[in-house]
């Protein structure tokens, strides 16, 4: 299930700004184990961002120190700013915009 083909099909969702892409890879980065704890912070971060999803962040601890913190969020501001806005008008996928 979590092969090439997945990971691609994943990647693809993501750039297209499915909520359900980012939610599976904000949980998939959580037990990746190959990324550091602040990669797998810039994730949350950015699910969060993205469509304000708080459950990935709660369990990854931020980078300490306040300029590590800084530099994590723009990381993170970056990542969720690259998927394009569009609107679909079935709903299929949206983002929430608070």
């Amino acid at each position: 299930m979590k092969g090439p083909l997945y990971k691609e099909l994943m990647q693809q969702g993501i750039a297209m700004g499915s909520n359900d892409a980012w939610g599976g890879y904000s949980i998939l980065s959580r037990h990746n184990n190959s990324l550091t704890e602040t990669q797998k912070y810039i994730v949350a971060k950015a699910n969060y961002l993205f469509n304000g999803d708080e459950f990935g962040i709660s369990f990854v601890t931020p980078p300490k120190g306040k300029d590590a913190l800084i530099v994590a969020n723009k990381k993170a501001q970056e990542k969720a700013d690259k998927v394009k806005k569009v609107i679909f008008i079935d709903g299929a996928h949206y983002q929430v915009l608070y």
